[in-house]
């Protein structure tokens, strides 16, 4: 069961997308067995980042207290903040906005050149 933070959220999940449909999915696993068990390290963010690190184990930690199915709807904050951690869409959007910005100015004039120059190389 979808949580409304995750559903609700139409920068991050577009209603509709394939993404918005698997994302309940991507937390655990389809069926649970000590197999699944054994291999869920390899897909972790423990490898990466120490923030995305301390941001899935806080997801992790309140997944484990509320359950699977529950935990969703408890836990949709640190969920999305996982999410947001190690896919960057946000950061991606806020990118694309201020270069979209920036062509727009160069467009009407508002700028002489599109982009600075380099600094010279020491």
């Amino acid at each position: 069961m979808e949580s409304s933070i995750l559903r609700d959220n139409p920068l991050k999940y577009r209603r509709g997308g394939f993404y918005y449909h698997l994302m309940p999915l991507m937390v655990g696993p389809l069926w649970p067995s000590p197999l699944t068990d054994f291999t869920a390290p390899i897909l972790s963010n423990q490898e990466g980042p120490l923030f995305c690190a301390q941001m899935e184990m806080m997801m992790l930690n309140c997944l484990e207290q509320y359950g699977f199915n529950r935990g969703h709807k408890m836990c949709g904050g640190y969920i999305q903040d996982l999410n947001e951690c190690t896919m960057k869409d946000f950061e991606r959007t806020r990118i694309q906005i201020m270069q979209e910005e920036r062509r727009r100015k160069f467009r009407d004039g508002k700028l002489e050149k599109q982009y600075e120059e380099c600094p010279p190389h020491i």
